[in-house]
């Protein structure tokens, strides 16, 4: 016996179809924003003296979360801080660099490529890198920060020191730019793309 669907029948299955359909279009669009967000959460990276953008030197964040690091002996260790990527620079303090990041597990723990080459206190680690989009940035007083090559971006800035453009290159910021030191756009070509501009002083 044949079974003959109703045109009403027919029409709310294709509803409940189309339903399931934008559930998962939904929930996969919600995950692969969530990780993306995992893998490119943002670091907060000053100056810490005058130096090329693009200078790993020039950068290095405040203490961040870290369990104890043992010289010679750790190689992975639990760390909450977010943002944290492979090839990041990790420090003790400001004295000096003891091993790079190989690879992380966000929010949970970083390894690095061999055992640290030096002791790091609990929550005393500082990661030093060239700032990428996601990251906020500070040009501290008292340093000039040379926008050296192009292009480079990051999510929000602030000067309160000098930032020159040592050429046509640009800088990206997607965020906020708050102005309260100088801005040196004396280079013919150089680009400064702002999404938003608090400017109070220099």
């Amino acid at each position: 016996m044949e079974i003959i669907q109703s045109p009403t029948r027919k029409m709310n299955d294709f509803k409940t179809s189309n339903t399931v359909k934008q559930r998962l279009l939904f929930f996969s669009i919600l995950f692969f924003l969530l990780s993306v967000n995992s893998v490119f959460a943002q670091l907060l990276l000053s100056s810490r003296a005058t130096g090329n953008w693009d200078a790993t030197t020039t950068w290095q964040t405040a203490t961040l979360n870290n369990a104890a690091i043992t010289n010679g002996v750790t190689v992975t260790f639990a760390s909450t801080t977010a943002g944290i990527a492979a090839g990041d620079e990790v420090w003790n303090g400001i004295t000096a660099q003891v091993g790079t990041v190989l690879s992380v597990n966000s929010g949970v723990d970083v390894t690095l490529t061999v055992p640290a080459t030096g002791d790091v206190a609990v929550n005393a680690m500082r990661i030093r890198r060239v700032p990428v989009a996601a990251d906020d940035v500070t040009v501290s007083g008292g340093n000039t920060v040379t926008v050296n090559a192009t292009p480079f971006s990051c999510n929000n800035l602030t000067v309160t020191g000098t930032l020159t453009f040592g050429g046509a290159n640009t800088l990206t910021v997607a965020g906020l730019s708050t102005v309260a030191g100088t801005v040196n756009m004396n280079n013919a070509g150089a680009i400064f793309n702002l999404q938003s501009l608090d400017f109070t002083g220099g």
